[in-house]
């Protein structure tokens, strides 16, 4: 019975990582052309506040996003790059790095519960006052 939420669980990061592989991609490829650079920031924007956030949804989106952008920054065998160094090159980067910005810093921690002071008992091994 457990299989099939870690199934779901699964499938899910692995759609997160495929939409971030595809979005980067035509980022990439069409980052020319200024409404499609916009086009490829809005549609960056409303995945990552629709995707849930760790490792099911936002970061492995932003791992495709990161993927794609170190193969499109790696020099061609003619010398060149997909990305140039240009505004609208420069706007695609930066675009791959508030993806990876805001997976991280959204990223759910678990917090784990200190013992205050006065919740301890005396005696206790886990006090390290003494």
């Amino acid at each position: 019975m457990k299989l099939v939420p870690a199934l779901l669980r699964f499938v899910l990061a692995l759609a997160a990582l495929t939409l971030g592989l595809v979005t980067a991609a035509a980022a990439v490829v069409l980052h020319d052309l200024t409404w499609t650079l916009v086009l490829a920031g809005v549609a960056t924007g409303s995945t990552l506040w629709a995707l849930p956030a760790g490792v099911r949804g936002r970061v492995p989106y932003a791992l495709g996003w990161m993927v794609v952008l170190a193969l499109a920054v790696t020099p061609t065998s003619a010398g060149g790059y997909l990305v140039g160094s240009t505004t609208t090159g420069y706007a695609v980067l930066g675009l791959g790095l508030i993806a990876l910005s805001a997976s991280i810093a959204t990223f759910p921690l678990k917090r784990r519960r200190r013992l205050a002071g006065h919740d301890q008992r005396p005696g206790d091994p886990n006090d390290l006052a003494g």
